[in-house]
């Protein structure tokens, strides 16, 4: 008994190592937790930067998760972008971008947009995806996400976050919480489930065996 729950245990083991590595965030300073856009590229430094607290029409808006969120709106500016790039993470089938947005409810919301593009050794893009207009009731972090499948001669990736006014004179965009990750290789998964599923089965099997041999000596 002792040896079938250690060999489960094991199984449970390589998985979690498996995915824990393949989800693995292949951006700097995704939370903004290093108290600046540090791994980021700005369109202005003066419009986007890392702060404890966001200011709404209504409030104050708190980081999603951690101490700090990225903010569009350090300087009145109709435009501002933030854009990231990396090699790291094209050797699965897909990547997958992921974060949250909040933005201020009223007339004419300012907007984000965020874009994952793949491009070739030459920095030519190969593919691209990009989401609708994001936005969120005041005070609110709103969940979004992206996918992308790695196509073949893949060499670098781009995310790009942007902010875009529509109403006074700020931006009233902030990201928190932004993750690129490899999505995990299917058929590994499915050759450690069904691995995992025989092993099981065989130890299974060889104790029932044990079991009638001890009962057949009794």
């Amino acid at each position: 008994m002792k040896y079938k729950t250690a060999i489960f245990v094991l199984l449970i083991f390589l998985v979690l190592v498996f995915t824990s590595s393949a989800l693995a965030n292949l951006l700097v300073n995704g939370g903004a937790e290093e108290a600046s856009t540090a791994g980021w590229e700005v369109s202005n430094t003066n419009v986007i930067g890392s702060v404890t607290v966001g200011t709404q029409g209504v409030g104050n808006l708190y980081p999603h998760s951690g101490n700090r969120l990225f903010a569009f709106d350090l300087k009145a500016a109709s435009y501002a972008q933030m854009w990231q790039t990396g090699t790291d993470g094209l050797d699965g089938p897909a990547l997958s971008l992921s974060g949250c947005i909040s933005t201020a409810d009223r007339a004419g919301d300012d907007y984000g947009v965020a874009t994952l593009t793949i491009f070739d050794d030459l920095g030519l893009p190969l593919d691209s995806t990009q989401s609708e207009y994001l936005t969120s009731p005041s005070l609110v972090w709103e969940p979004w996400s992206l996918s992308l499948a790695v196509p073949t001669g893949a060499a670098s990736w781009e995310v790009r976050l942007s902010g875009t006014l529509v109403y006074g004179s700020y931006i009233n965009v902030f990201y928190d919480d932004i993750s690129l990750v490899t999505a995990p290789e299917p058929a590994t998964l499915i050759m450690l489930a069904t691995g995992g599923l025989l092993l099981r089965k065989k130890i299974d099997n060889a104790s029932k065996t044990s079991d009638q041999n001890r009962r057949s000596f009794f």
